[in-house]
């Protein structure tokens, strides 16, 4: 209430990114013996790609930002049927960075974005964050 937000669903998105590890064998499993279980990538995180996704309360979904590790990205890393408007990024590690948060002229991601979202609450795993 405090922040004008209870009838503007469409101005309340989540965030949130995954890694996923390029190596099958960091695989492993993890419970009781015939008990359902749940699978768990354990890796140093040397050779991961981070995605990025968000949603708002009214169910709109913002294009992926996939960060790979590398100083470029590749074209052959990318796709020309990737889900519209998907952005890529590389860093030393594959990891996501704040910089791919921040709004900014040279931000793909965020500009991409801000034709959708235009200054909206975005919510992430460690902080709320006005755009």
């Amino acid at each position: 209430m405090e922040l004008g937000l209870a009838d503007k669903p469409n101005a309340i998105w989540n965030l949130d990114d995954t890694s996923f590890s390029k190596d099958p064998s960091k695989t492993k499993i993890v419970g009781l013996k015939s008990r359902a279980v749940t699978r768990v990538i354990a890796t140093p995180g040397r050779d991961n790609t981070t995605v990025l996704l968000g949603a708002s309360a009214i169910g709109e979904k913002t294009p992926p930002l996939i960060v790979l590790k590398g100083k470029y990205v590749w074209d052959e890393w990318t796709s020309p049927d990737a889900f519209p408007d998907t952005t890529y990024a590389a860093t030393k590690n594959g990891w996501m960075q704040n910089t791919y948060l921040k709004p900014s002229s040279k931000n793909l991601f965020c500009r991409r974005l801000a034709i959708k979202v235009q200054s909206y609450l975005f919510i992430t795993a460690t902080q709320p964050m006005w755009v």
